[in-house]
């Protein structure tokens, strides 16, 4: 019986319905579909450019690198300049942040955030941040700690708060500051959606599941932020004056 009722209804949309109202309806089945297996609105994680105005005075009237930009756009400094390796991105500069073509003490700040997770050698580029930058400057950096793998192309580190101000302090910057960014729930959704996602037989549960994470994660007095579960960090280091 049901088996009939669908042959019957794909044949009435197929035969019956202008091209242009069997698209219409696709397209809305399709966002029905996303909103309860897809990817949930980005877990409501904070964007790189509202995490950085908890910074904006330190950027005010300089000239930022905006070391592995992607499509994160700095509004607030006086002149940007955008590296990356990825063409898409349509950066100023195509270039890897292990080996940055500017010159000794040239630049003002450096920003980089979800950036050095990704690179072989992070230290190399922390090392490579402090020889371009001015003396007394800043370097602003955001990285995840707790959540899934993600390539781009790679993906090779996370690091604690005590990992981070480490790997600053190694290459004799002065750490300000460390913040801690979203909540323990936002890193978890991601990974409970990971791993839902990653079994054909486990997917129906994200029916069920995704409206929730939505739900929580956009709604602060739902959110939970305990020490041993941060999602992520973001550090402001100073190169010595």
């Amino acid at each position: 019986m049901n088996r009939g009722i669908s042959a019957f209804l794909r044949n009435y949309y197929r035969h019956t319905l202008p091209l242009r109202d069997r698209t219409l309806l696709f397209n809305i089945r399709k966002k029905i579909i996303w909103l309860f297996i897809g990817y949930p609105v980005n877990f409501g994680f904070d964007s790189p450019e509202k995490r950085l105005k908890n910074f904006a005075n330190y950027l005010e009237d300089k000239c930022v690198l905006n070391a592995g930009s992607g499509l994160t756009n700095i509004k607030f400094c006086k002149k940007q300049i955008k590296i990356d390796i990825d063409l898409n991105t349509k950066p100023d500069i195509v270039a890897d942040i292990h080996n940055i073509p500017f010159k000794d003490n040239s630049l003002d700040a450096i920003v980089s955030f979800a950036v050095l997770e990704h690179c072989v050698f992070p230290w190399d580029a922390v090392k490579e941040f402090r020889r371009v930058t001015k003396r007394g400057g800043y370097i602003i950096c955001g990285i995840p700690w707790i959540s899934p793998r993600h390539n781009a192309p790679i993906d090779c580190y996370r690091f604690s708060d005590i990992g981070l101000r480490a790997l600053f302090e190694y290459s004799n910057l002065k750490v300000i500051k460390i913040n801690t960014v979203h909540s323990s729930i936002q890193g978890w959704s991601w990974i409970t959606y990971e791993i839902l996602k990653s079994r054909k037989i486990l997917r129906f549960l994200l029916i069920i599941v995704n409206p929730i994470l939505i739900l929580i994660n956009y709604t602060k007095k739902l959110q939970i932020n305990t020490e041993n579960c941060i999602t992520g960090y973001d550090i402001i280091a100073q190169v010595d004056k």
